[in-house]
């Protein structure tokens, strides 16, 4: 089985989070305190769905 750093899926998703890191430090410093902070919290957790659904995967 691959690592979940091996799979496509992962690796584009990783590629999105760079490019939000980078679109996001163009943010004006007000919006940074807020949208920012969403924007940030919602990319992580699909990551996060991303490694949990591998782990259950991996199992069977």
């Amino acid at each position: 089985m691959k690592s979940v750093e091996e799979l496509a899926i992962y690796q584009k998703y990783m590629d999105m989070l760079y490019y939000i890191e980078m679109i996001t430090e163009k943010y004006p410093k007000v919006a940074k305190e807020s949208i920012v902070v969403n924007i940030k919290n919602n990319a992580y957790d699909g990551m996060k769905c991303i490694i949990s659904a591998y782990k259950v995967y991996d199992k069977k």
